[in-house]
């Protein structure tokens, strides 16, 4: 059997809740005083009817006496529940047993009332329960909004920084693929990433040099080192627009070759402090020894060309010495 009372409170959303009592007079007197604050109760004599309604509707509270007469008891009902619903569980017990109140608690009842009962504790004790069971709820609500949100966020920045690998393998390949070396400093970490090409570059495997400044700068020619130290942080400090450089590099056979050099910043703090600054190697050695050899065959057709001029200045000296004397 189910009975409803209600009376709602303008402007306010009113509690339901769901009565158990096996006794017509007793509910009768209690869904009287819940209505009287505005609680909206269904009312059922037993506790298997209880569980149905249950399943069917949402209730904020439920309040049932312990003793049901035949059937389940309220210590069964609440027991049943609690093992799939975290609804509050009011008991009403005519027992003060201290035992009893222990084995409530046990199998998850939230608060229980001794019978009679004082209407204005009972109603505070529900209130209170119930106001907890729905800013449970809230935040629950929130709180899966705000995974889902999470979620959300995680996965599109996960996507991003996928993204960004797959663009930073590709250029990173096409400059393997250029024949150019790859090096990458973290200004903040002080250290730098030097790719495979690049070590192979100067002889080593790409296991045999470590991520330390200390790998490019000791490598330097000492007759470039100032020259090169002194332009890279010019660039940094903002004196130039780009850093660009040749330079000879030592390799693992001990000998130099020459290298171009170029990098450029990618990024900077808020206050423009470079922290991470990408560049290239590219093995300038051929290039550098034809210059090398143009410039000795330009100066070697220049001291010929001195020398023959010199040569034809003594011819014309003798020539006119000669001439002198016949005159003469």
């Amino acid at each position: 059997m189910k009975i409803s009372a209600s009376l709602n409170q303008p402007g306010t959303e009113s509690a339901r809740i769901l009565y158990v009592e096996d006794s017509v007079a007793q509910s009768q007197l209690m869904l009287a005083l819940l209505a009287e604050k505005g609680i909206l109760a269904d009312w059922f004599a037993t506790a298997e009817e209880a569980l149905v309604a249950i399943e069917k509707s949402h209730y904020d509270l439920v309040l049932t006496d312990n003793h049901l007469g035949a059937g389940m008891s309220g210590f069964d009902l609440a027991k049943q529940l609690r093992q799939t619903n975290d609804i509050p569980i009011v008991a009403l017990t005519a027992s003060n047993d201290t035992a009893l109140r222990i084995e409530l608690f046990a199998i998850g009842v939230d608060d229980y009332v001794t019978k009679p009962a004082l209407p204005e504790e009972l109603f505070v004790r529900i209130q209170r329960l119930i106001d907890r069971y729905r800013l449970v709820a809230v935040l629950a609500g929130h709180q899966e909004q705000l995974e889902k949100t999470i979620e959300r966020r995680t996965k599109a920045l996960l996507d991003t920084q996928k993204q960004l690998q797959e663009s930073e393998f590709r250029w990173k390949t096409a400059i393997e693929g250029s024949g150019a070396g790859l090096w990458d400093w973290d200004l903040e970490k002080v250290t730098v990433f030097f790719s495979k090409r690049w070590k192979e570059m100067i002889g080593y495997a790409e296991h045999e040099l470590n991520d330390s400044l200390a790998e490019w700068e000791t490598r330097i020619h000492p007759d470039d080192k100032a020259e090169v130290l002194d332009d890279v942080q010019a660039y940094l400090d903002g004196k130039t627009s780009v850093y660009s450089n040749e330079y000879r590099l030592r390799c693992k056979n001990g000998q130099y070759i020459w290298i171009y050099d170029h990098g450029t910043v990618v990024n900077r703090s808020a206050d423009g402090t470079p922290l991470r600054l990408i560049g290239t190697h590219v093995d300038i050695s051929k290039r550098k020894k034809a210059e090398f050899s143009l410039k000795d065959s330009e100066f070697a057709a220049r001291l010929a060309s001195e020398n023959a001029n010199k040569t034809l200045d003594q011819l014309r000296l003798q020539k006119y010495a000669l001439d002198q004397h016949a005159i003469v």
